[in-house]
């Protein structure tokens, strides 16, 4: 979307990483950019208005004033424009439930799945999380 970037850009990476192998399938994995995005708003929450001002040519391009991703003729739909709006907002502990039930590492994703780069940790603020400190200690043990 036209949105600056640095180092933190490899910290969402490494979260998709994380995800993935707790799932075992891409979290965010779909045809589209558009749905791409609405599946992010879906598990990460609102995209933040800041970052849909920064380009406004290139996120209307994606949402709609209202902040609400759409899609122009989407594939296997009929000619039009379409909202995507999710049935229901899932949080990274919903999805994980059932594979882990660990809530330090789900805020260690979490953290790292944040949509504004500028509130997501560095590598060097992720180093002293709980669930990274958890798992240092238990390996000394």
């Amino acid at each position: 979307m036209g949105l600056p970037w640095d180092g933190r850009v490899d910290i969402w990476s490494i979260g998709c990483l994380l995800s993935e192998l707790i799932l075992g399938a891409p979290i965010f994995y779909e045809q589209t950019v558009e749905s791409v995005l609405a599946a992010q708003t879906a598990i990460c929450g609102p995209m933040p208005p800041h970052m849909l001002k920064w380009t406004p040519s290139a996120a209307s391009m994606y949402f709609t004033s209202s902040e609400i991703a759409f899609q122009v003729d989407p594939p296997n739909m009929p000619v039009g424009c379409y909202h995507l709006v999710p049935l229901a907002k899932v949080s990274l502990a919903d999805l994980f439930i059932q594979y882990i039930n660990e809530p330090t590492f789900v805020r260690f994703v979490s953290a790292m799945l944040t949509l504004d780069s500028t509130q997501r940790p560095t590598a060097m603020q992720l180093l002293g999380h709980e669930w990274l400190q958890h798992a240092a200690l238990a390996r000394c043990r």
